[in-house]
């Protein structure tokens, strides 16, 4: 303010300017009101010099301040996980090697066992080979003519020829009388063997006691007698990998995004084939229903049929399945928001599998889930074939003992009627282990809400079926169940990155090569050997596209390291409860590590998609990203619908009805056409290197090539070590009328018919034709000459 004063006065001087001489009185004199005037714009010049002044030093403090924050809580945030990795690294290491120390005397004591029952056999009679008892007739009138053999003093001859007559013998004595009565000799050993793994277990529950060591499947309709017919596995995941069994995995995620976002990018599950998802979240946006991912590359993504208006309630749908994108999969039609199913098709049967909820104190709405649920499995077994199998997982809201073990109360008891009868009618199973805990709630309760129900045949194949090991944040375990049963194998295309070509090292061996090689020939025999070398050299040379990762591109590893860490808080809170300990310091370090893990997820998901937004190029991919979508199966061609009304059952059959339609026969009757003067004969002249090397160059580089894969830019890129051998070609095919096998060949891509209300029948696809790119600029050239 000193500044304004000097220069109000030195204003006022200027503009009122006093003769000492003139002067009357020495009382200063009043302004006037050009000196008002000019002070008064002086003033605001000055005043609008320091609020820019005093704007601008604020701003960069705010800018300086602001950075200091960001770097407070980005030093903040790594401070906070590394105290968290340090600390579950420093629980986990003690328990680590007490398990460790655990194994190795459990190991001890199985050797000793073993060597005990070794040196005891051996005593009492020489070993048997299985050859031994396979050379051994059956004794008739024991057991249904199979029996076991007996012991023997004296090692078998080994057999000595081709023609010799082998048995095999099957002990059933433990099966008991009406086993050997059974149409299947698989029902009855299972049976005996049933018997002898639990004598077995009996004898090592002496010495070593094993959770849940044996899986047992126990059918609805031996409820009611309290008989136990089970058929038990012993799972080791070091004796094959899970990758080749089925495997089915589910999970209720009570609405919380952040909850299956975790699910759908935890790599561990990219080899199962359906990933059901009970309660997920979803919205509807301009009448579609939109999830969160809304689409995965790995995944086929099937809502149900039926949606729940906006009005009624802000959840469309209450399940849905995620299907192994390279399975063939269709979605069966079910009048329900609640229920999801799917027919996954393999080459020896047809397994229908089903996402289900059932709201829980409605007895209306577990009456109506179980009736649309019967009428799918009825429908679906008379419609095909082949063998089927079903499954049916998710939340059912239900207490029964048959699955919730001897703790559900007497008040409980008889809330899952229909279910029990669904299970009686159509020989469903419940695979998940009796009284195992699916639901954790406040205060330490625990329930078993969620079930995994299969058909006989399917459940005696069963491997294992148990609670999931990685916790995503949701109140429900996750359960995955295993059968040993080989899904098909993954065939993955591998993509040639043209664009990373080393072409100077391409040209150079197509050059060499062709060097060696005559010129002349007929049309077919130039191309096959112009083509042989050029993919020699292509595939030889022109490095893969890797694997698109699984995770989506926001995924990052410190988030992988948080979720495992909330793990093992849970984890940690779990056991101790189960030790009948107070757990709160536990469980609050649980709810810590999974509030900050669902946090990170939110704030890095968030900050992706505004760099992912702040670059203007991906404008296209975004508005693709941010559509609902139309089908649930995408682009796949689903079984399609003959005009006879039967039904396609592979691809093979796809392909003839698409083609049927595509390309319909000729008419058996074809009427001659009046004949026509004939016009003057236009003379073609020979083509020139200018006019071709015109056409190859102005091709567009990257458009999708035919069924050799090669691209425009890979010939604009050898052009000048092939033009010679292409111009040859061209002349010859010209002057011989011919045309190669490689060039009259096309792919057919079908692609659907935008608003068509039912894609099941061939008329609802249009083809597109992907032709030799050789072949197309060859027409290029022609065309241009007639036109």
């Amino acid at each position: 303010m000193d500044a304004v004063a000097d220069s109000i006065v030195v204003t006022s001087e200027d503009a009122c300017p006093r003769d000492s001489s003139t002067r009357k009185s020495d009382r200063p004199r009043k302004p006037t009101t050009k000196g008002m005037e000019n002070l008064s714009g002086n003033v605001g010049i000055v005043m609008q010099a320091l609020i820019r002044e005093v704007r601008d030093e604020t701003m960069t403090q705010m800018a300086k301040a602001q950075q200091e924050t960001v770097k407070e809580i980005t030093t903040s945030h790594e401070r906070i996980i590394e105290i968290l990795w340090n600390a579950w690294k420093k629980e986990h290491e003690p328990l680590q090697a007490q398990t460790v120390d655990e194994i190795k005397r459990i190991h001890e004591k199985l050797d000793t066992l073993a060597q005990r029952a070794v040196a005891g056999s051996a005593q009492a009679n020489p070993r048997q080979l299985f050859a031994d008892i396979a050379c051994m007739p059956p004794t008739e009138g024991q057991n249904g003519g199979v029996r076991g053999p007996e012991p023997v003093s004296s090692p078998a001859p080994p057999l000595s020829s081709s023609g010799e007559e082998l048995f095999c013998t099957i002990d059933i004595s433990g099966a008991g009388n009406d086993d050997s009565n059974k149409a299947q000799i698989g029902e009855a050993t299972r049976h005996s063997f049933a018997k002898k793994r639990r004598d077995a277990a009996d004898v090592r529950s002496e010495d070593i006691t094993m959770d849940n060591a044996n899986q047992q499947s126990q059918c609805a309709c031996h409820a009611e007698d309290g008989t136990n017919h089970s058929v038990e596995h012993v799972d080791c995941d070091r004796c094959e990998e899970m990758s080749t069994r089925l495997q089915v995995y589910q999970l209720n995620v009570r609405k919380n995004e952040k909850v299956l976002l975790s699910m759908m990018n935890d790599k561990d599950l990219r080899d199962y084939a359906a990933l059901a998802v009970a309660e997920p979240w979803a919205c509807t946006i301009e009448g579609q229903v939109m999830t969160a991912p809304n689409h995965h590359r790995n995944w086929t993504k099937m809502i149900p049929t039926k949606t729940r208006e906006p009005r009624v309630s802000r959840w469309p749908i209450r399940s849905m399945l995620w299907i192994r994108r390279d399975l063939e999969a269709e979605q069966i039609p079910i009048p329900s928001s609640d229920l999801t199913g799917a027919i996954i098709r393999f080459p020896e049967r047809d397994v229908l599998v089903v996402s289900v909820y059932v709201e829980g104190r409605n007895e209306q709405a577990l009456e109506a889930a179980t009736g649309q649920l019967r009428t799918a499995i009825a429908e679906f077994r008379n419609g095909s074939g082949r063998r089927t199998d079903v499954i049916l997982v998710g939340d059912f809201n239900r207490h029964d003992t048959l699955w919730g073990g001897d703790e559900v109360t007497g008040r409980r008891q008889g809330e899952a009627g229909p279910i029990i009868e669904l299970m009686g009618e159509h020989g469903l199973h419940s695979l998940l282990p009796r009284g195992t805990k699916t639901w954790e709630g406040p205060g330490g309760r625990t329930s078993t809400i969620d079930l995994v129900l299969a058909s006989t045949e399917l459940a005696g194949e069963m491997t294992s079926c148990g609670i999931h090991p990685t916790e995503h944040g949701s109140d429900h375990r996750a359960i995955r169940t295993e059968f040993d049963t080989t899904p098909p194998e993954r065939t993955p295309s591998e993509r040639l990155l043209f664009k990373n070509a080393p072409w100077l090292e391409i040209k150079e061996r197509v050059r060499t090569k062709l060097e060696a090689l005559p010129c002349g020939g007929t049309v077919q025999a130039q191309t096959d050997r112009l083509m042989s070398v050029v993919l020699d050299a292509i595939n030889d040379l022109v490095p893969r596209a890797k694997p698109s990762p699984y995770a989506k591109r926001w995924w990052t590893t410190d988030l992988t390291r948080l979720r495992r860490m909330y793990t093992y808080w849970r984890n940690q809170a779990r056991a101790c409860r189960r030790r009948g300990r107070e757990a709160a310091d536990l469980e609050q370090k649980a709810r810590e590590a999974a509030k900050e893990y669902h946090d990170a997820i939110r704030r890095q998901k968030k900050a992706h998609w505004d760099s992912f937004l702040e670059d203007g190029a991906n404008i296209w991919q975004s508005a693709k990203y941010l559509s609902p979508g139309g089908e649930a199966m995408g682009d796949k061609i689903p079984p399609l619908k003959r005009r006879d009304g039967t039904t396609t059952t592979d691809k093979v059959e796809q392909a003839e009805e698409l083609l049927s339609v595509f390309f319909p026969p000729l008419p058996a009757v074809i009427e001659d056409e009046e004949r026509r003067p004939a016009q003057r004969e236009i003379a073609m002249p020979e083509l020139t290197p200018e006019e071709v090397e015109e056409k190859v160059m102005a091709a567009k580089a990257w458009k999708a090539p035919g069924e050799d894969g090669l691209p425009a830019i890979v010939w604009k890129q050898l052009w000048p070590v092939v033009g010679g051998r292409v111009l040859l070609l061209f002349r010859t095919s010209l002057r011989d009328g011919e045309l190669p096998g490689q060039w009259r060949s096309a792919k057919i891509i079908p692609l659907k018919k935008p608003g068509k209300d039912n894609y099941k029948v061939a008329k609802a696809w249009r083809p597109i034709s992907l032709l030799s790119t050789l072949g197309k600029i060859l027409e290029a050239v022609i065309a241009d000459r007639i036109s």
